[in-house]
């Protein structure tokens, strides 16, 4: 299934919200999941979690 999540905010760094949607990515494997920001994440670590697990 594809999930997408408009989060209607900017990440500025690997914090609580971010830590919950990579952790949510390694869990539902199965699922695509794409999260919507209002410009690319400034935490390179998170993008890169994010990604190695199938997200977008």
């Amino acid at each position: 299934m594809n999930i997408l999540e408009l989060t209607g905010m900017k990440s500025t760094k690997y914090g609580g919200v971010e830590s919950y949607f990579a952790e949510l990515v390694k869990i539902c494997r199965v699922d695509k999941f794409i999260f919507v920001y209002e410009s690319m994440p400034i935490s390179e670590n998170y993008v890169n979690d994010i990604n190695k697990c199938g997200g977008g």
